[in-house]
């Protein structure tokens, strides 16, 4: 299993029209193509107007497939066209499990 962390970084200001795109469209969007959502979080100390997403995959191939889907669902194009203008930076990570603690 691998997890990938997703953190963006807004403008000031910006979060909550983000915010208001993905519970209207969005989230359902990357919950059919990338499957459960481990967390969804904005951030409340440290570096402010962040939202970090969650996913967990079976493994890289599976996230590769899964992002290719979403990325060419016409939906997710539009949504993405209007909302990448509010992000000031994005960071990902991927996480592997350990053999001992894999599920």
């Amino acid at each position: 299993m691998i997890v990938e962390i997703r953190t963006y970084t807004f403008r000031s200001g910006t979060m909550a029209q983000y915010l208001k795109a993905f519970e209207r469209i969005g989230f359902a969007l990357q919950k059919q193509y990338l499957g459960e959502c481990i967390g969804f979080l904005t951030s409340e100390t440290g570096p402010i107007e962040q939202v970090v997403q969650i996913f967990g995959y079976e493994s890289w191939e599976d996230r590769e497939v899964r992002r290719k889907a979403l990325y060419a669902d016409e939906s997710f194009k539009t949504m993405s066209e209007e909302l990448h203008p509010l992000i000031q930076s994005k960071d990902s990570q991927i996480f592997r499990s350990v053999p001992f603690a894999a599920r």
